[in-house]
């Protein structure tokens, strides 16, 4: 689905819009107690932006930040009962929606 292959919205450093890279993503293992989603959309919600304006910055960075806390997708891999792949799946609450794929516990 993916033609450029995976990848994520990082930043560097702290800004507007001009900030935002999108790097390539190594896909993470799906987790021993969650699931791993194909990320179909994610949310820009005002937290993204002031944490990309610096206004709520959790710290200096000292790597690459993934954006995102919000995403729809789709399940492709799941280590528990209950979601199965191909599942459609809303998440709240993540590290790094802003990606093709995005695990959640």
């Amino acid at each position: 689905m993916f033609e450029d292959g995976p990848r994520a919205v990082v930043i560097s450093r702290y800004g507007g819009p001009e900030v935002l890279d999108v790097v390539p993503l190594v896909v993470p293992p799906t987790p021993p107690d969650g699931v791993l989603v194909e990320v179909r959309a994610a949310g820009v919600n005002p937290f993204d932006t002031k944490v990309r304006s610096g206004a709520r910055a959790p710290g200096p960075l000292a790597a690459p930040l993934r954006l995102g806390v919000d995403a729809a997708g789709v399940v492709v891999g799941s280590s528990i009962d209950g979601f199965s792949i191909g599942d459609a799946v809303i998440a709240r609450g993540l590290t790094g929606a802003y990606a093709t794929h995005v695990t959640a516990t």
